[in-house]
């Protein structure tokens, strides 16, 4: 029996058309960004060129179809209808390279702009229709990690002197054409209109992050004593740091958390409206809330264990939450619930084969399956 199963098998792969394919599964893909212009209309990208659109607040989602099987790492829209999409394409040898989707008609058609004119793009963040920055990783062929148009999208300029070796978030100041940016290595750093000849960057004073990288920045509409805008920034090594001056210089906030649990977690994302402060990451399945500005912290259980990538809120009631396995979260009572609005997990992430059951590791199985959230399945 056993040899007919090979056979069987062997028969099954020699007839298959060569080169054929499987279908991209974009239920699975995972999704790194999120954004919503109201409490109707919003869009969610990652993986495969995935990019999801919610008419309805996020109760349903019907994906776009982009035309590239790129990785979207950021999405901006500045009206309802124009929009703009960022990310990468892995190649082989480690090559990678930036691509950039534009929509006019709220994505129903994404065109995309050039090809290997920029470096592996993480972020991108519009002014108006005119104004926007992408960022990115440096690169030997692009040193620089930041880029500014001023006429659409049609020219993108590295922006002079951007000393960031990886960018992997960015946010715009209120009432200012300045942005924060952050990434690889602990840097962080503002962009703007520093000079009249064109735009510039400037570090921010920051204590040494010992390497760890930044990877999601909020910035509030509360004002500190100074009256400047509170920032907000989520790190690897479970650090959040806390910014009182528009992101001139950063502390870290107090989680209430042991240390050792601390050590292994990653926060990937943060929001914030108001006093509230929202950050999530891997380990998935809690997201962490603070109601004055990051004095006092509280654990709140999600919907799903999925790692969290992307997390945006309105107002201090209606927030998204996106992450691995195409996994969409909503809540309207400002965390304090998360309801599943849409997940993947139609492939298995990991398969055991094994020839008797007995052999099958249920101790990998339920680290895997139970605490990561990774699918499963054994033969």
């Amino acid at each position: 029996m056993r040899r007919f199963c090979l056979s069987l098998t062997l028969f099954a792969a020699l007839a298959a058309p060569a080169g054929a394919q499987p279908p991209v599964a974009f239920a699975d893909a995972g999704l790194h960004a999120v954004q919503f212009v109201d409490d109707k209309e919003g869009w969610a990208c990652g993986d495969d060129g995935t990019v999801w659109h919610s008419m309805n607040g996020g109760k349903s989602w019907e994906r776009q179809k982009t035309g590239t099987r790129a990785s979207l790492r950021g999405v901006h829209f500045v009206s309802p209808t124009v929009g703009w999409a960022v990310g990468r394409i892995d190649g082989p040898n480690g090559t990678s390279v930036g691509v950039m989707l534009h929509t006019v008609d709220s994505g129903v058609n994404w065109t995309e702009l050039g090809t290997n004119v920029m470096p592996p793009l993480a972020a991108v963040r519009v002014l108006d229709e005119k104004t926007g920055f992408a960022f990115g990783e440096a690169t030997g062929a692009f040193p620089n990690s930041a880029f500014v148009t001023k006429d659409g999208g049609e020219s993108w300029d590295a922006v002079k002197d951007a000393r960031l070796p990886g960018t992997r978030a960015a946010e715009v100041l209120p009432t200012t054409k300045v942005l924060l940016a952050g990434g690889a290595a602990g840097k962080l750093g503002v962009v703007g209109a520093f000079e009249t000849d064109g735009h510039s960057y400037r570090d921010a004073e920051l204590d040494p992050m010992g390497g760890r990288a930044i990877n999601g920045l909020a910035v509030s509409t509360a004002v500190s004593k100074t009256g400047q805008p509170m920032c907000y920034a989520a790190c690897d090594g479970g650090a959040v740091l806390v910014s009182g001056d528009a992101g001139r210089t950063w502390g870290y906030a107090n989680l209430g958390l042991p240390q050792a649990a601390l050590a292994c977690a990653d926060f990937r994302c943060v929001a914030a409206f108001a006093g509230h402060v929202w950050v999530a990451g891997r380990p998935g399945g809690f997201v962490l809330h603070s109601a004055d500005g990051g004095k006092t912290w509280e654990v709140q259980k999600t919907a799903l264990p999925a790692p969290a990538n992307a997390i945006q809120f309105l107002d201090d009631k209606t927030g998204w939450l996106v992450g691995d396995f195409g996994t969409i979260q909503t809540t309207t009572d400002g965390g304090k619930t998360w309801a599943v609005a849409r997940s993947g997990g139609q492939r298995a992430a990991v398969l055991f084969l094994h020839a008797r059951a007995a052999s099958a590791p249920l101790d990998v199985v339920a680290q895997l399956g139970a605490a990561d959230g990774y699918l499963c399945a054994a033969t």
